[in-house]
């Protein structure tokens, strides 16, 4: 998921509270096992993007050419901003709830989904972060994953949000980094977009897709061939 952050959002609202919430980080896809990247505009939008992430004021000066083509995903926030992107999508008016919730004006294309709503390339999560009850969010990170996660082609996790994983392209697969964020044991379960692959250690050894991670332990794997290699020793 490419995280957009357009000029106005660097410069905040003429508000302090919401300055200071403008420029806070938005966790949703990390917290639910997808890789970002934050990428500030103008820029051009590289090859091979699937999903863009609009959040925050990045609604009001977000380029054209930046959601052509791709799925495009905003949050509460952005959903707040009275932004010619918000009516492009036939989105009037928006109010915030009590628990963060973000209730939104809506024509009957917009399927909700879970905590979410759907349309053919775009996903609103309507929520504002950091006022989602801590007890809501594990249910929300969920319907993130399912939804958002098989969109983007890459790898995630289920199973814990503080597991953080990272994944970069090689010549013969992709390199899964995972971080136990915590001094507990984690386990987590690696879905892979290609379901024929598998996973191994870096020196060739099979493993599972359900990996238990050591407290604050990091590990290094590899998502490759169809068929998986044989066991060491």
């Amino acid at each position: 998921v490419v995280i957009l952050r357009t000029p106005a959002a660097g410069r905040g609202d003429c508000q302090p509270v919401q300055r200071a919430r403008d420029r806070q980080i938005v966790p949703w896809f990390n917290l639910a096992g997808i890789g970002t990247v934050v990428t500030r505009v103008p820029a051009a939008k590289p090859d091979g993007v699937r999903v863009v992430a609009v959040t925050g004021r990045t609604a009001l000066d977000v380029p054209d050419e930046w959601i052509e083509g791709v799925t495009v995903v905003l949050d509460g926030a952005a959903l707040l901003a009275d932004s010619p992107l918000r009516r492009r999508i036939g989105i009037a008016t928006a109010e915030q709830d009590t628990g963060g919730r973000v209730s939104f004006g809506r024509s009957e294309e917009w399927i909700a989904d879970g905590h979410l709503f759907t349309r053919p390339g775009w996903v609103v999560v309507p929520y504002v972060w950091k006022d989602v009850p801590a007890g809501e969010r594990d249910a929300v990170l969920s319907d993130i994953r399912r939804i958002i996660g098989p969109l983007t082609g890459a790898p995630t996790l289920s199973g814990d949000v503080d597991v953080f994983l990272a994944a970069s392209d090689t010549t013969d697969g992709q390199a899964i980094l995972l971080v136990n964020l915590t001094q507990e044991s984690r386990c987590v379960a690696v879905v892979l977009p290609d379901k024929g692959a598998q996973l191994s250690t870096w020196d060739g050894a099979w493993v599972s897709n359900d990996i238990a991670l050591e407290p604050d332990s990091i590990r290094l794997l590899k998502a490759g061939a169809a068929s998986p290699p044989r066991e060491k020793g």
